[in-house]
């Protein structure tokens, strides 16, 4: 059951992220209504999963939120850096809204089931809605508020399995950015990058134990 909850959970975001990619190769949707959809399928999912027959299902319900948590991390970011509907200040106020939606959810059912598949999601929505454009303060931003909002869970739940997850999903972009984007102008930045993210989970990791 947890096996086929997790599968359903992954499948739902990849399936929303991929309509939405489709959509505007064809043209179907301007990105305003794009955004709206995203919207729409994150909150229904959430409040869906909160109803009395949901919660019979706890698996499965935790499952679909954490695909709700996913799918409101791409439309987010989507909406910042791949449509420009949102400026930087109101995206980054509406994924620290996101992260405290996931972390609460995380905590009140007792649920790695949600962290994780949030973890997924929020760590691929770079990654799946990249457009090719360098803006490592949009991107590493949103991996530090990402970072900061699973450190908490996991020093709140004992959940260190978060904290290593996040340092190997952030490296990851961290050297993926690199290989891309790395000039001589960029140094500075990129040291900064490299110290900040270790140190935030090397304490995280500590505070856990």
């Amino acid at each position: 059951v947890k096996l086929f909850s997790w599968v359903a959970g992954v499948a739902l975001f990849v399936a929303a992220v991929s309509f939405l990619r489709y959509s505007v190769a064809q043209g179907w949707l301007g990105p305003p209504v794009q955004m709206a959809i995203g919207l729409a399928t994150g909150v229904a999912l959430l409040v869906v999963c909160e109803l009395k027959v949901a919660r019979r299902y706890q698996v499965t319900a935790n499952a679909m939120d954490g695909a709700a948590i996913a799918v409101l991390y791409a439309t987010f970011f989507a909406a910042h850096v791949r449509w420009h509907l949102v400026g930087s200040l109101a995206t980054a106020a509406l994924m620290a809204l996101v992260t405290a939606v996931a972390v609460g959810l995380a905590v009140r059912r007792e649920a790695v089931f949600i962290a994780l598949l949030g973890l997924v999601g929020g760590f691929a929505t770079p990654l799946v809605l990249s457009t090719g454009v360098d803006r490592p303060v949009g991107l590493f931003g949103y991996l530090l508020l990402l970072n900061a909002g699973l450190a908490w869970v996991a020093y709140h739940k004992r959940w260190p399995v978060l904290t290593a997850l996040s340092l190997a999903l952030t490296t990851l972009h961290q050297w993926l950015w690199v290989w891309k984007f790395l000039d001589a102008s960029k140094l500075p930045l990129a040291v900064g990058v490299f110290l900040v993210f270790p140190v935030l989970a090397v304490a995280a990791l500590a505070v856990a134990d």
